[in-house]
């Protein structure tokens, strides 16, 4: 992702989103910069014309492409 468009993915989040690295542990409201930290994330109201995936599979970065679908605008690769 190129460092334009990281900054417009962070600086259109919301000042502190909900977010949590295990919901069974439940969500918390934290800082932007913390909760980049977190494995989930809320996406801010702005985002309404975003579609947000999760895919727990390896080649999840490209998952797109193999569902002929459009490149993404940004791509967020949770190394675990």
């Amino acid at each position: 992702m190129s460092k334009k468009k990281k900054r417009e993915f962070v600086n259109r989040l919301a000042e502190n989103p909900y977010c949590t690295d295990d919901f069974a542990k439940g969500l918390r409201i934290a800082p932007v910069r913390e909760a980049l930290g977190k494995r989930y994330i809320q996406l801010a109201q702005s985002y309404k014309g975003y579609l947000s995936l999760d895919l727990d599979r390896e080649d999840r970065a490209l998952a797109y492409e193999e569902a002929g679908l459009p490149e993404p605008t940004v791509t967020i690769i949770d190394p675990c």
